[in-house]
């Protein structure tokens, strides 16, 4: 028979092993409210019952992290369509506009495609056929070629004045715009 020191022993142990297993129950539920393991974190609660419940109640919710992976990989999934849908617009127009420039350039009899890699590449840009090729100094370097249509725009402008320096293919030397009596006539 158990004494009656006995029957409080026993039913110490009882409501200590209900207490354990109460933190056992409510770390496995609060896990599983997270997307973590309920059997797992029954046994954590139920063998470190204070701490096992710190834990558990600070650890980030997986559910909300899943959520929010997914959402981001929709998005840019959704996204990643949109840029290869506007690529294949732009390549559309890009195409549109090319033909649109190439018979331009076929009826006006010019090479604007060759005047624009010549600009890109850093080169003199092409002037329109037959044009007059024209360059001038300013301050210690020469600028050309240009049209005549441009440099009546700089004489405008300010940039060329009667004693700036003038050349193009034909002339012996540089000289003032003063000195070409025809040409400051066209300029104006």
């Amino acid at each position: 028979m158990i004494g009656f020191n006995g029957a409080e022993e026993v039913v110490g142990g009882i409501v200590g092993v209900a207490f354990y297993a109460m933190f056992g129950f409510i770390c496995a539920a609060i896990a599983s409210s997270k997307g973590r393991s309920a059997v797992g974190w029954f046994f954590v609660g139920l063998f470190f019952p204070c701490i096992g419940l710190i834990i558990v109640v600070c650890m980030d919710d997986l559910n909300q992290q899943r959520a929010r992976h997914d959402r981001l990989h929709k998005e840019n999934r959704r996204l990643k369509e949109q840029v290869a849908l506007d690529r294949q617009v732009s390549d559309r127009r890009h195409e549109d506009v090319s033909r649109r420039l190439d018979h331009h350039d076929r009826s006006l009899q010019i090479d604007t495609r060759k005047e624009t890699m010549g600009r890109l590449a850093g080169g003199p840009p092409a002037l329109p056929a037959g044009a007059v090729a024209w360059y001038y100094a300013n301050t210690d370097q020469h600028v050309g070629p240009i049209d005549e249509v441009e440099l009546a725009e700089l004489w405008r402008g300010g940039t060329i004045r009667p004693d700036t320096l003038v050349w193009r293919e034909g002339m012996d030397d540089w000289k003032t715009v003063s000195d070409l009596e025809d040409l400051r006539e066209r300029l104006g």
